[in-house]
């Protein structure tokens, strides 16, 4: 979902998956034009070994629980629906959420993930309010820290 959102606690990442969107939408002619079917699968937080087996904690620490990470193999399956079904053409951006299921989304005027609360979608955080402290919890220690300092040098 970082593909079409915004994340202030993950700004590059994100725009690293604006990127992959922008080029599975442009590629979508290539399925009538080279028989080429390319179509971008959006997963929501999917409970993969970076969550499970990485730093110790890493996946509760960021709030990641069962109840909202998907599995590999759900991804999986969307793939293969993907590339099979006739309804879901080249150019396709697909979202995967435990909480909202399966969408296509819209090319244009799009609406905000399902699943989501109002408020962090506008705030474009479909992750726990607890990941993105966490998360940004030390660069925003720094920041504070660095503009108390400024605030004590004008004084």
């Amino acid at each position: 979902m970082a593909g079409y959102s915004k994340h202030y606690s993950a700004p590059l990442y994100s725009a690293t998956k604006h990127a992959v969107v922008g080029f599975a939408r442009s590629m979508g002619a290539a399925e009538q034009v080279q028989g080429v079917k390319v179509v971008c699968i959006c997963p929501g937080i999917v409970k993969t070994p970076i969550w499970t087996d990485g730093a110790p904690g890493s996946g509760a620490r960021y709030g990641i629980t069962d109840d909202i990470a998907l599995t590999s193999n759900v991804v999986a399956e969307a793939i293969a629906e993907a590339i099979e079904s006739p309804y879901i053409p080249g150019g396709t951006i697909l979202e995967i959420s435990k909480l909202g299921g399966t969408r296509v989304v819209p090319e244009w005027n799009i609406d905000p993930p399902h699943g989501t609360e109002d408020d962090k979608a506008a705030m474009g955080n479909a992750a726990p309010p607890e990941m993105i402290k966490n998360v940004m919890g030390p660069i925003l220690r720094v920041t504070e820290a660095e503009r108390g300092k400024l605030v004590n040098e004008r004084a």
